[in-house]
C-alpha cells in the first residue's frame, strides 16, 4: 500500500500538495459556526487517517452531522480514493436534492 500511496501523492503538483497542506493549520475555531448550522453535514476520513476518531467527532458535533469512513484510505481521501469520494458527495446530492 506504501508504493500505492507514494505514487498518489507524487502524481499530484508540488504547489497542489503545498496548498493542501497548508489549509489546515491556519484554520480558526469553527464552534460558533458548528453551533449555528441547521442543515446536514457529511465528513468523509479515511480508515487509516493519522488522527482516528476527531473527524467522526467533527461530525457528530453538527445536529445532522453523519460521519463516513473509507476502508483502506489514509488521510488525503481525494487523492488516494476520488471515485469512492465522488460516490459519497453523489449520494449526499442525491439526498439533499
Amino acid at each position: 500500500q506504501r508504493r500505492h500511496l507514494e505514487g498518489l501523492a507524487f502524481a499530484q503538483s508540488v504547489p497542489d500538495l503545498g496548498r493542501g497542506v497548508l489549509a489546515c493549520p491556519g484554520r480558526r475555531d469553527r464552534a460558533q459556526f458548528i453551533a449555528a448550522w441547521e442543515g446536514p453535514i457529511t465528513v468523509v476520513s479515511g480508515e487509516f487517517d493519522f488522527a482516528p476518531g476527531r473527524a467522526e467527532r467533527a461530525a457528530t458535533a453538527f445536529r445532522q452531522g453523519r460521519f463516513v469512513e473509507l476502508p483502506g484510505v489514509g488521510h488525503y481521501v481525494p487523492v488516494e480514493a476520488p471515485h469512492a469520494l465522488a460516490a459519497v458527495v453523489s449520494e449526499v446530492l442525491a439526498a439533499t436534492g
